[in-house]
């Protein structure tokens, strides 16, 4: 986690995925490295290499102006692509090792309020890498309370050490979140199951935590609502994809991130830690 790819289309919102990586520069040293990628659009004003140049440009700018922002010697950088937007993010962070993608959910190439967008949340479904996205800015000061919703699913746990890892690095509070419909009784015994193995593997890491329940049938709502109402920084998910073939999240992770004002981890049910595997959590 000592690099951070930051998808940027220059819009104020796009931003934000930047204020993230500069939340983890005040803990550590990180390599920052800005990306924007010019497309193919029928609606061209100027050449590719003409839109590369000023892209260039625009990029100087941010440098001069984000990187003094950045702490323990942290660096800023930046590379403008040519090509299809998601593949390009995710080429370029998938030539580190340790990189995790932090990405708005708005701007000119993000996401809107009921149509996730063809980019982040194709990127999203298309890295096994941890991506970090937020939809409204400013960027928490600290991610001290963060919201890790517990379903009967069996992938449900791999979230659990990477958001362990995080809660260690700003020394959060984890709220296991219980989720369970009123109809399945069976499912809501797994859950508590689960939750309770999820406590012990945060007890026994020393991170701090509680167990809450909601009750529903709409996760994306519960998870939600219950953020809110404690005034979470942070909520941690599994990107719920369909199939691995297809760039297509499910309802739950789709939802929550159209839904979530507050920041939101979107790990991959390949993820099992940043510090080594887990096991016992695997899907």
């Amino acid at each position: 986690m000592k690099t951070f790819i930051v998808p940027i289309d220059f819009s104020e919102e796009s931003l934000y995925g930047l204020q993230i990586a500069q939340l983890f520069s005040g803990k550590f040293t990180v390599n920052v490295q800005m990306v924007n990628v010019i497309g193919n659009s029928k609606n061209r004003v100027h050449s590719k290499d003409e839109e590369m140049k000023l892209a260039n440009r625009k990029f100087e700018k941010l440098v001069e102006e984000y990187a003094p922002q950045l702490l323990n010697d942290s660096k800023l950088r930046y590379i403008v692509k040519k090509g299809k937007v998601y593949k390009e993010v995710v080429n370029q962070a998938h030539s580190y090792k340790d990189a995790i993608i932090a990405a708005s959910t708005h701007g000119v190439t993000g996401f809107k309020e009921a149509f996730i967008g063809s980019n982040t949340y194709k990127i999203i479904s298309a890295t096994s890498l941890p991506v970090l996205t937020i939809r409204k800015g400013p960027c928490p000061e600290n991610f001290s309370r963060i919201v890790l919703p517990i379903t009967s699913h069996r992938s449900t746990r791999q979230k659990v050490p990477f958001t362990k890892d995080l809660a260690k690095i700003f020394n959060s509070e984890i709220h296991i979140l219980q989720l369970h419909s009123p109809k399945n009784t069976r499912a809501q015994s797994k859950v508590k199951a689960y939750s309770n193995q999820v406590k012990a593997y945060l007890n026994a890491a020393h991170v701090n935590s509680v167990i809450a329940e909601a009750e529903g049938d709409i996760y994306s709502d519960l998870i939600v609502n219950y953020a809110e109402q404690i005034n979470a920084d942070l909520i941690s998910i599994m990107s719920d994809k369909v199939s691995r073939l297809s760039l297509i999240l499910g309802n739950y992770a789709h939802q929550t991130l159209a839904k979530s004002d507050i920041p939101v981890l979107c790990i991959s049910p390949r993820i099992l830690g940043i510090a080594g595997s887990f096991s016992t959590y695997g899907g």
